[in-house]
């Protein structure tokens, strides 16, 4: 087993594994992976083939008066893991990041480039980006940055903020954060395809959305079928294409 790696480059740790094609068996203390996030089968929109909530868990899951419904995009899961000493360590979705795939790179430069912004980021947490920098399967020409800040998790507490304190905390740090659709009451299922879009507030379609409750910090998304249909292959063997920023500009 080769021992991790601690590289410091401009207050920013970066871990070489010594196997970038391997996830870390074990997650370390500085690592914090993003849930698996299942599906919610409504009566209209059905993937074969996918892992879905019980019906139990939906009636959960969609329980209160506090569900949040917000746009789900098409990137890459990245993080910023900020622990109680203000150490920044940045991670991909299954393990710690590397080099393997250009957007990575891309996600460390920018970290590098907006360190101020990164070290007056909250420590004892870990924030969740949508990183957009490279094509998957749908392309965005209208971004306002290259990463959404999608969740903010509290270490110590152990739970996830809400939109509404995600809101306010990217009119601080003035980091994007997904749409939301919708905060409130869902009766149901079909109740709930009514907040899914079909274009995306950064592009021409909306792969579909992410279901949150706070009050008992569950998870759960639906995803158009028409965008299952589109990933021909995995996005990690296409040729690297760029979305686009709505300013134009590259950084």
């Amino acid at each position: 087993m080769v021992e991790n790696k601690f590289i410091a480059i401009n207050g920013i740790i970066i871990i070489d594994s010594g196997h970038p094609d391997k996830l870390l068996r074990k997650q370390p203390d500085n690592f914090r992976k993003y849930e698996k996030t299942y599906r919610v089968l409504t009566p209209n929109i059905y993937v074969k083939g996918k892992h879905y909530h019980s019906k139990e868990d939906v009636k959960k899951l969609l329980e209160g008066f506090n569900v949040e419904i917000t746009e789900k995009y098409d990137g890459a899961n990245v993080a910023i893991y900020k622990d109680k000493f203000n150490n920044v360590y940045l991670q991909k979705r299954g393990s710690h990041l590397d080099h393997d795939h250009k957007q990575y790179v891309f996600f460390e430069n920018w970290c590098k480039t907006h360190y101020e912004l990164v070290k007056k980021l909250p420590m004892n947490h870990v924030y969740y980006f949508e990183l957009l920098r490279c094509v998957h399967s749908i392309y965005y020409d209208k971004l306002d940055d290259w990463v959404v800040l999608f969740k903010i998790f509290d270490i110590k507490k152990k739970e996830f903020y809400s939109h509404e304190y995600l809101y306010a905390f990217s009119k601080v740090y003035k980091i994007p954060i997904p749409r939301l659709l919708h905060k409130g009451v869902v009766r149901d299922e079909l109740h709930l395809e009514e907040f899914i879009p079909k274009e995306s507030n950064y592009g021409d379609m909306a792969e579909g959305v992410v279901i949150f409750n706070p009050d008992n910090q569950m998870l759960g998304k639906v995803v158009w079928p028409g965008f299952v249909k589109m990933i021909d292959k995995f996005w990690r063997n296409k040729p690297v294409r760029y979305n686009k920023r709505k300013d134009g500009k590259l950084w």
